[in-house]
């Protein structure tokens, strides 16, 4: 009867993951993580201080307790991800790849010239000239307007100026 009981147990035990589903589970409790600290952080911008009368300290104590709950859970999946991540590590540990080779690095000096870069690069700077002239020629139809209304404005003065001015105006 013993013997049955560790046989399943060294079945569980045994149970090995290839790579891609282990970073597959990593990859769901980094979301599951970031969801958990999404709704903590909504709980506590909603959150009210308690106000003294005993249903709201109760009603804090509840968001508390949920609170406390959250973090928890968080806490347990960031020790399952651990678990992963060591995992992973026995498993690839010794194929460390070359950090330069994955994101290139460009020290101050260094210009990428590839073709495409170059590509989009002139395609945005005919976006913005493109821009720039709409705006160019927005703010020179504003400075006319702007112009008009002034000299509309000052022959306005100087009608009411001329009418105060008249012995008839008064």
């Amino acid at each position: 009867m013993a013997h049955m009981q560790e046989e399943p147990r060294r079945s569980q035990s045994a149970v090995e993951f290839n790579p891609v589903s282990l970073y597959q589970a990593g990859q769901d409790i980094v979301q599951d993580i970031a969801q958990k600290a999404q709704e903590i952080f909504q709980a506590l911008k909603l959150s009210q201080l308690p106000n003294g009368i005993a249903s709201g300290q109760r009603n804090a104590q509840e968001r508390i307790n949920k609170l406390k709950d959250s973090l928890n859970k968080v806490e347990v999946l960031f020790k399952q991800l651990r678990v992963i991540y060591n995992e992973c590590q026995k498993r690839v540990g010794d194929v460390e790849p070359n950090v330069n080779t994955l994101v290139p690095i460009l020290t101050e000096g260094e210009i990428p010239n590839t073709e495409r870069d170059q590509a989009l690069k002139s395609h945005k700077e005919l976006v913005l000239q493109s821009r720039k002239k709409d705006l160019e020629m927005k703010l020179c139809l504003k400075n006319k307007q702007l112009e008009t209304l002034v000299a509309q404005m000052t022959d306005f003065v100087w009608d009411i100026n001329a009418a105060l001015a008249s012995p008839y105006g008064s």
